[in-house]
């Protein structure tokens, strides 16, 4: 059976219709998706049967304000529409509110990438717990942190 289009047209490209290089995914129970929209440095919102995305993420501009993304990947939201995104690029995660132009770091927000325990290393994924523990694939320290966030996750 063959797959249908929900994002992004075939085409590379940063208007709200194209996507270049998607990576992470999160589909709400109201088949809202949203999509880590790497390379154009922000997270769309594809709402179900839309044929176009908005940027609810990001200015589409590479930088390390928190108005700003740069090579966001893993993407969480929760039931209040806050966006947990790992800002890859940046080494840190994100808690971005719903409506925001911008988010605040709550995972290695040091402002510098490392091996140290307060520090990311290309991170790349993150989960939570049913307990709101953060988990975040540290992916070139070859390790799984845990961070435990004051207001995370549903609250």
């Amino acid at each position: 059976m063959p797959g249908v289009v929900v994002a992004g047209n075939g085409t590379d490209g940063i208007s709200a219709s194209q996507l270049s290089g998607p990576f992470g995914l999160f589909v709400n129970e109201a088949g809202t998706l949203y999509v880590s929209d790497c390379q154009n440095n922000r997270i769309q919102r594809w709402d179900n049967g839309a044929s176009s995305g908005v940027t609810v993420a990001g200015t589409g501009v590479s930088g390390n304000s928190l108005s700003q993304l740069y090579y966001p990947l893993g993407i969480v939201v929760d039931s209040n529409e806050y966006m947990y995104i790992v800002d890859g690029g940046n080494s840190r995660i994100l808690r971005w509110p719903p409506n925001s132009h911008s988010g605040e770091c709550i995972a290695a927000c040091t402002g510098t990438s490392g091996n140290e325990i307060d520090r990311l290393l290309e991170p790349i994924a993150l989960a939570f717990d049913s307990y709101g523990s953060l988990f975040i694939s540290d992916r070139s320290n070859n390790r799984v942190q845990k961070f435990q966030i004051l207001g995370s996750f549903g609250e």
